[in-house]
């Protein structure tokens, strides 16, 4: 059989535009989260090696101070940040997961189209396979007919040795592999019934 050249196959991401600038988004929101996390444990660890007492706004820790209530501390800017930092972490997450389900859906878009595009050669080869698999079909039915003959005649031919193909099974048996990948082909649209074998239809 003659080797068929392979038809020029775009990449998804050569055909959907949106990708390259999706893609970048991706990678800034992910340098951004790597960087709020490193933050976040840098201020997480300064607040744990501290000791500090109940945590209040700055006006209420000016009165306790009035008071005299000194061993109690106001709210640090470190507190405060890490607040900052957990809300933008929650955006930039779910802006990154709406972001990969946006590139997810613009390459399955495209692979659809490049599948459109390329259905006619691959339903030519998928033809081919078909037509070989017929003709293997053909010459094992051949050799069964003979070795059939043999056995009318009583002669022990095994001294020929076995030469059935096994892996394609029995040609006869319509529940074998060699009659099911036919009859499959026909159920995707690929080839019609009537190019079977009548032995290979399916009913």
């Amino acid at each position: 059989m003659k080797k068929l050249a392979i038809p020029h196959i775009p990449r998804p991401h050569d055909i959907a535009s949106e990708v390259s600038g999706l893609d970048a988004k991706l990678a800034g929101f992910s340098r951004r989260i790597r960087d709020l996390e490193s933050e976040r444990a840098a201020l997480a660890a300064e607040l744990a090696s501290e000791s500090a007492g109940p945590a209040l706004t700055p006006r209420n820790a000016r009165v306790a101070a009035l008071l005299g209530e000194s061993d109690v501390v106001p709210d640090k800017p470190s507190r405060m940040r890490l607040t900052e930092i957990a809300v933008e972490l929650a955006d930039l997450r779910e802006a990154f997961e709406t972001a990969g389900r946006m590139r997810r859906v613009a390459l399955s878009k495209a692979s659809a189209a490049i599948c459109a595009g390329i259905a006619p050669e691959y339903r030519t080869r998928v033809r081919a396979v078909v037509e070989a698999l017929k003709s293997a079909h053909a010459a094992t039915l051949s050799l069964r007919e003979l070795t059939n003959a043999l056995e009318e005649q009583e002669v022990e031919w095994t001294s020929l040795g076995v030469a059935f193909p096994s892996f394609i099974g029995n040609p006869c048996d319509l529940s074998g592999p060699l009659a099911h990948y036919p009859r499959d082909m026909v159920s995707q649209g690929h080839i019609g019934k009537y190019d079977l074998p009548r032995e290979l239809q399916p009913k």
